[in-house]
């Protein structure tokens, strides 16, 4: 997943056009966009949509370009974007499989899996074998990656295997597990919502990441401005980094309850 990719000739050369002369990216005005759902990041009841949803909004607007997001099942979502149904999907970690019907954008966000524990409770690691003798709570069907996996096949993590994350953090909460490896945008938004800012305050994670990967915007080549659009959003997305939206849209504003009416400081980590 974490796998960097050449970008394609077509797309440099196009780059150097839009750069001599920008009024052709104008000739793009609304790119048509497929999605899942996945609160806080994507979600057709959150305000802007989520949080990814926002930022590629922000990224087009810089470049002059509207967006209309769809929602669908997630394979759905990229199913129609791979016939050309609509102008792009996201997000999606890169697949070499994928490259032959979409252009991928550089990346987006870097998701990253961190350890969530109690606050009350001291816990550090630095390898998977600092694990020993620590229950953890895991969900079925989640991508944990490949480290994660081969250490509870070797018998070195003991993990009990749940079907919802709440159900993870209810036991963790009540102490009957030690840690639930999460993403940490998404899980103090639910557990935020499951049990206010006052009991959220007594959840933390490590700060350092298990397992990450990285999430582009996908780009159909079965539409005809796909590569325009993937060198325009390109564009965007650089100038929103560097202005320093894109944090504050990723973390602060989660922070704060922009998506959420409650808010919990997901700034404060080990």
């Amino acid at each position: 997943m974490t796998n960097t990719k050449a970008i394609p000739l077509s797309i440099l050369l196009l780059n150097l056009v839009l750069i001599a002369n920008p009024l052709v990216a104008y000739a793009l005005e609304k790119v048509v966009i497929s999605m899942g759902d996945l609160p806080p990041r994507y979600s057709k009841t959150l305000k802007y949509r989520g949080i990814m949803p926002r930022i590629i909004t922000a990224a087009f607007a810089l470049e002059g370009i509207e967006t209309e997001y769809r929602f669908y099942p997630w394979q759905r979502a990229l199913m129609l974007a791979q016939r050309g149904e609509v102008d792009a999907t996201g997000l999606w970690a890169y697949k070499p499989e994928r490259t032959e019907h979409f252009y991928h954008s550089d990346v987006v966000h870097d998701s990253e899996w961190a350890f969530f524990h109690l606050k009350e409770n001291t816990f550090d690691w630095q390898s998977f074998d600092d694990l020993k003798h620590i229950q953890l709570g895991g969900v079925r069907g989640f991508t944990y990656g490949d480290a994660f996996y081969r250490a509870e096949q070797a018998g070195i993590t003991q993990v009990q295997w749940l079907n919802e994350q709440h159900q993870a953090f209810k036991l963790l909460l009540a102490k009957r597990i030690d840690i639930v490896p999460a993403q940490p945008e998404i899980a103090f938004f639910h557990i935020n919502k499951l049990y206010g800012p006052e009991t959220a305050q007594l959840f933390t994670y490590h700060a350092k990441p298990f397992h990450s990967f990285k999430l582009h915007l996908l780009f159909s080549k079965n539409t005809a401005d796909a590569e325009a659009m993937t060198v325009a959003f390109n564009r965007g997305l650089a100038r929103l980094k560097a202005s320093g939206e894109f944090q504050r849209y990723l973390i602060d504003d989660v922070k704060n309850g922009v998506y959420l009416d409650r808010g919990i400081d997901l700034t404060e980590r080990n």
